[in-house]
């Protein structure tokens, strides 16, 4: 598996998906979010900047940390 697939697995789950992509498709203009390649949450847009608000990016960002850091050896990145 890779970050990018383990990511978007990780955003489905908490319903954060579609608000995620759009987020991102806003912050880069007109291009389509498929054509990059995985971006951490933390980098992707200004979360004060979106519907959903900073609060809800961060607490988001802290799980998908806390995840990734206790699978992380499983998947050899």
């Amino acid at each position: 598996m890779n970050k990018k697939r383990l990511f978007y697995d990780f955003l489905q789950k908490h319903n954060a998906l579609e608000a995620y992509k759009q987020a991102f498709k806003a912050s880069i203009g007109r291009h389509d979010v498929r054509c990059y390649e995985y971006v951490p949450l933390g980098a992707s847009f200004v979360w004060a900047r979106t519907p959903e608000g900073h609060e809800y990016w961060r607490s988001l960002d802290i799980q998908w940390g806390r995840y990734y850091n206790s699978i992380k050896k499983k998947y050899h990145f």
